[in-house]
C-alpha cells in the first residue's frame, strides 16, 4: 500500500512537473507573441504617420496651388474687365459719333 501510494505521489509530481514546464513554455510563447504584436503595432503606426504626414504635406501643396490659381484668375480677370470697359466706352462713342456723322452726311446730301 505504501510502495502503490508513493508510486502515486512519484507519476503525480510527475505530471505536475510536465504541466508546470509546458505552463512555462505557453508564458513564453505569450510573451513572445505580446512582443511581436507590439512591434507590429508600431511598425504599422509608424507607417500610417508616414502616410498621414504626406498627405497632409500634399493637402498643403495642392490648397497653395488652388490659392496661386484663384489669385491667377482674379488677376486675370481684372485685367479682362479693365481691357474691356476702355474699349467698350471707346466703342459706344464710336458708335455716336459714326452716327452724328451720317446724320449730318444725310442732311448734306438732302440739303444739295
Amino acid at each position: 500500500a505504501v510502495a502503490c501510494q508513493v508510486e502515486a505521489e512519484v507519476n503525480e509530481e510527475g505530471r505536475i512537473n510536465c504541466l508546470m514546464r509546458r505552463l512555462e513554455g505557453l508564458q513564453q510563447e505569450k510573451g513572445r507573441i505580446i512582443l511581436e504584436l507590439e512591434r507590429e503595432e508600431e511598425m504599422l503606426t509608424n507607417n500610417l504617420q508616414k502616410k498621414l504626414n504626406e498627405v497632409r504635406r500634399e493637402k498643403a501643396m495642392l490648397q497653395q496651388k488652388i490659392e496661386k490659381e484663384q489669385r491667377a484668375s482674379a488677376n486675370l480677370k481684372s485685367q479682362l474687365d479693365l481691357q474691356q470697359t476702355p474699349i467698350s466706352e471707346e466703342g459706344e462713342e464710336d458708335e455716336e459719333e459714326d452716327g452724328n456723322d451720317s446724320e449730318g452726311a444725310e442732311e448734306k446730301q438732302e440739303a444739295e
